[in-house]
């Protein structure tokens, strides 16, 4: 049986925004390097997500959104733009607060695109912060995710 399709605008804004979310996690997964019509549409999809969430969503939504758009930015070696979605995000997540789990994703991004732009000085900054906030999070899962996505920071 099809899933069952939205009934009002609502519905539909929030079916493409998790749609065009998952879409570009798709990219983002992918192994092989990405061709650039591959990196456009990455980022087409993630700038629509976060449209759609921004019309239905919650501050947790665009936070999210915000830090797709930046690790988006971050993998076609866009530091600048990393940074500044992931500033977003963080503005955000501390303006609701969202939790050391968000909050720390939210460091993670703007690490990210720090070590991109070779601002050693900030990436350790908000990589410390990350670090920080990751010890907090309570579900073992999210921290080690976390944790996680740091480390390979590290390596890069």
């Amino acid at each position: 049986m099809p899933p069952k399709q939205p009934t009002d605008e609502a519905g539909w804004q929030r079916w493409f925004a998790v749609e065009l979310f998952n879409h570009t996690w798709g990219f983002l997964d992918k192994k092989d390097t990405l061709t650039q019509e591959e990196k456009d549409e990455m980022l087409a999809a993630a700038m629509a997500s976060r449209f759609h969430w921004g019309k239905v969503g919650e501050p947790k939504n665009h936070a999210i959104g915000d830090w797709q758009i930046s690790r988006v930015y971050a993998q076609r070696g866009d530091g600048p733009e990393a940074v500044r979605y992931g500033q977003k995000s963080l503005n955000a997540c501390v303006g609701h607060a969202l939790g050391p789990f968000f909050t720390g994703y939210a460091h993670e991004a703007i690490a990210r695109g720090r070590k991109l732009e070779g601002d050693e000085v900030e990436y350790d900054k908000h990589l410390k912060l990350a670090h920080r906030l990751a010890e907090q999070v309570e579900e073992e899962d999210d921290r080690k995710m976390l944790v996680d996505d740091l480390r390979y920071i590290e390596a890069m």
